[in-house]
């Protein structure tokens, strides 16, 4: 039902602002309707073939193979008909084809909606403070909100999976809040922020109803980060820039149902996040605690993080990068608070081709899978294709 009354609400804003702008500008100049900008299409796509080696389910062997899906699908809207306001709604269906005996964690959920959110931007400043309304990433850190488009990896670390679980009791961390977020760009430096306020439906209970808290701030030295701001960080500078960044970041949030006998106490994360850049060269990563007690006193205690590297070269006008990324999670304490503990980690070493940047991309990967908090185990030789329109 949530999810059916955030879509309403956004066909609902964009119908009238589509109504508004067959209207003349003069009679509410406030508006100032870019009728060119007012909506845009969206549609995302990432092809995998993926061949599965050495594998186990729940300690089974399983043989060797090869399989071919839809990864990611995104289709839905963004537009920017004001210069205040822009918005962007947008449907999932992942891993769409996927043979569940691969060694690919996860599985296919059906069509559901992925995020819808609005950003206004009252100030005439507009990079210091932004709005988010809606249905968005619960952000804490620099994985969280990298886009899965960007990242050099085949995909995004299993590490920020658990993180973002943990935090909003989703794997993507998308829940419905508000938010405040801005960057200040100076010379040779940069300040940005984001910080928000949500109300997780896995977490909430008749007895209890407390928001969840997140926030994230980063000081870039050297060229910025980000010339103006973006909910989502970029993960490629294009031999471009020369800079570090370090942000830390955390979430909390008091009381709250697990399961109908379980009811936790205080639920938290803290950490921090380091990038350097320097023209073809990228490293970056992050490291997270993550703390969660109940009422009867039994915890959770976790440490999950992630190194990347990676270079980017040019051949033929191309772009070229070579990637190697290691990320890591380790969880002890009570099953009945936190359903993943043990241990899991992975090696993902790839090449990645652009064609049209981000828009167009060819990847080829190999990935090695370890630890006790998955049921399938295993490693894969990964192929993929992205586009974006």
């Amino acid at each position: 039902m949530k999810y059916n009354a955030i879509l309403i609400f956004l066909l609902i804003i964009t119908f009238q602002v589509a109504r508004a702008a067959e209207e003349e500008n003069e009679i509410n100049p406030f508006i100032k309707l870019d009728k060119n900008k007012l909506f845009q299409p969206v549609l995302d796509l990432e092809f995998w073939y993926v061949y599965s080696m050495n594998e186990k389910q729940s300690g089974e062997e399983v043989y060797d193979r090869s399989d071919a899906m839809f990864r990611r699908v995104r289709i839905g809207a963004k537009g920017n008909p004001t210069p205040w306001l822009n918005y962007i709604f947008r449907f999932s269906a992942d891993r769409v084809g996927e043979d569940v005996y691969t060694a690919v964690k996860g599985s296919y959920n059906g069509i559901s909606v992925w995020n819808g959110y609005f950003t206004i931007k009252p100030l005439s400043d507009k990079n210091l403070l932004n709005i988010h309304m809606g249905y968005f990433w619960t952000g804490v850190s620099r994985e969280f909100t990298n886009s899965p488009w960007n990242v050099a990896s085949l995909d995004k670390t299993r590490s920020n999976y658990y993180l973002r679980h943990f935090v909003s009791g989703k794997g993507n961390g998308i829940e419905s809040g508000i938010a405040l977020g801005g960057i200040k760009n100076f010379n040779k430096c940069a300040i940005s922020y984001r910080t928000g306020v949500y109300e997780p439906s896995a977490y909430s209970c008749s007895n209890y109803g407390n928001k969840l808290f997140t926030g994230r701030a980063v000081l870039t030295i050297g060229d910025g980060e980000q010339s103006k701001y973006s909910y989502m960080v970029p993960a490629n500078n294009w031999r471009k820039t020369k800079s570090i960044s370090i942000g830390l970041g955390g979430s909390s949030q008091q009381n709250g149902k697990l399961c109908d006998s379980v009811l936790f106490k205080t639920s938290y994360t803290y950490g921090a996040d380091l990038l350097v850049c320097y023209k073809g060269i990228r490293i970056e990563g992050e490291c997270f605690a993550m703390k969660r007690e109940d009422q009867a006193k039994q915890k959770i205690d976790a440490i999950t993080w992630y190194a990347r590297a990676s270079y980017n070269f040019i051949i033929a006008n191309k772009y070229i990068e070579a990637v190697v990324c290691y990320d890591s999670y380790d969880a002890s304490g009570s099953k009945s608070v936190y359903k993943f503990i043990g241990d899991d980690n992975s090696l993902d070493m790839g090449l990645n081709w652009y064609l049209s940047k981000d828009k167009l991309k060819l990847a080829l990967h190999y990935i090695i899978q370890d630890g006790t908090t998955s049921p399938n185990l295993g490693n894969y030789i990964g192929t993929a294709l992205q586009f974006r329109l």
